[in-house]
């Protein structure tokens, strides 16, 4: 029997693509989303689905269960991403820390334990941002190192369960996103390099998936030292500042 893959933010972008790696490998493939702007990857179910509140993701895996049977690959890619700054309302605040994060951790909530019983798998899409910052929304930094510290959490207290966690950072990817952040451009990769990114890291068991070496150099010099990292994002807000 194929295994069953589900996919959030599915309808375009990273999301589509994850959907279509994961069809050629012969999983039965439901791309969940609220629009289909770039259509349903041929092969694959699509299902309406609002997974910025618990009563979405709960509606949502129902019907995956109900009419695919359990999840064995849960994706999780549905991303929210705006300028923000500190001065930013409450409600701001919600809607990217309810998509960004809480969408895992009630999609966890509903799958687990039985997921990892079955030794499926749990992706997490986090960015960059996650391990680095963003300079152009507060938001998406931190929701980000949320989305990265509940991926950690789920892989080491389910190391012993059978549960495979992946959580995806890239730091650049040319889908409609970038438009909030546009000075990614010029080094982002496709949505295709992310989703083979994501497959290599799904066949060694690898944690962690990036898709720049400018990633874990950037990490590296953020936890010698912390100082000199602060010092070099200073002076990538003030360049943006400037470009603005």
């Amino acid at each position: 029997m194929p295994k069953t893959a589900l996919v959030t933010g599915g309808g375009a972008g990273i999301g589509r693509t994850i959907a279509e790696a994961l069809l050629a490998r012969g999983h039965s493939v439901v791309a969940a989303d609220l629009r289909f702007p770039d259509g349903v990857p041929e092969g694959a179910r699509a299902l309406v689905a609002d997974v910025s509140t618990d009563a979405g993701v709960r509606a949502m895996i129902d019907d995956v269960e109900a009419r695919e049977g359990p999840v064995d690959v849960f994706v999780g890619n549905a991303g929210l991403g705006f300028a923000m700054d500190a001065a930013s309302p409450d409600e701001d605040w919600a809607r990217m820390m309810d998509v960004n994060l809480m969408a895992h951790v009630r999609a966890a909530r509903r799958l687990l334990p039985d997921l990892a019983h079955r030794g499926g798998s749990f992706v997490v899409t986090a960015s960059a941002a996650g391990l680095l910052n963003e300079v152009g929304s507060i938001g998406y930094g931190v929701s980000k190192h949320a989305a990265v510290g509940f991926a950690e959490w789920l892989a080491f207290h389910h190391a012993a369960d059978g549960l495979k966690v992946h959580c995806l950072c890239p730091e650049g990817v040319l889908t409609s996103m970038i438009g909030f952040a546009p000075y990614l451009r010029e080094r982002a990769v496709t949505p295709e390099a992310v989703a083979a990114a994501l497959m290599a890291a799904m066949d060694a068991g690898r944690f962690m998936v990036t898709t720049h070496e400018s990633t874990l150099k950037g990490l590296a010099v953020k936890a010698a030292d912390y100082d000199k990292f602060i010092r070099f994002m200073a002076r990538e807000t003030e360049k943006r500042r400037d470009e603005a």
